[in-house]
């Protein structure tokens, strides 16, 4: 379980987490996988990493009940979700800020809309846009908007334009 070290999913089951983001990949592991089905069983959104350079994205992205997701612009193929995964506005060390890029940043832009929208008890709806059979865009601003009302910003333009397009 070297790829994982320093992984606790037994943490986040304990505390009976309702979202458990993994932005992470690699080999599949018989521990982690039974982790992740006692989370699964007792609840809990789990969100993998898809990594495009892996089969079938890799693991956890694969594990059954795991939402994969991948990084935007979605070239590879395959059931997930696709979101935010290029030029990442994030910290860096010195109070300074960067710019990074993967499908485990996209994966914290899913874990954390869905993280706000089972606080609320809100469905995700309204906010995915299918690209391909398999795949489905995550739209935050969509879902955010439709959880807060209506709002005079270009953020609600953007999202009422984007759904008439589709």
């Amino acid at each position: 379980m070297d790829h994982f070290k320093g992984v606790r999913p037994i943490f986040a089951i304990n505390r009976r987490a309702d979202v458990v983001n993994l932005s992470l990949s690699g080999p599949s592991t018989p521990l982690l996988a039974r982790l992740l089905d006692a989370a699964l069983r007792k609840g809990a959104t789990v969100v993998g990493a898809f990594d495009q350079n892996l089969p079938n994205g890799g693991f956890p992205a694969s594990h059954p009940g795991v939402i994969a997701v991948g990084a935007e612009p979605a070239s590879m193929a395959g059931p997930m979700y696709v979101a935010p995964g290029r030029d990442v506005l994030t910290t860096e060390p010195g109070g300074r800020w960067g710019l990074v890029n993967g499908s485990s940043y996209a994966a914290a832009h899913v874990s954390g809309l869905f993280a706000l929208l089972k606080e609320r008890r809100e469905p995700l709806q309204g906010g995915l846009v299918r690209m391909s059979p398999n795949t489905q865009w995550v739209d935050p601003c969509a879902n955010l908007l439709r959880l807060s009302g209506p709002c005079d910003c270009t953020c609600a333009r953007v999202a009422t334009s984007a759904a008439a397009r589709h």
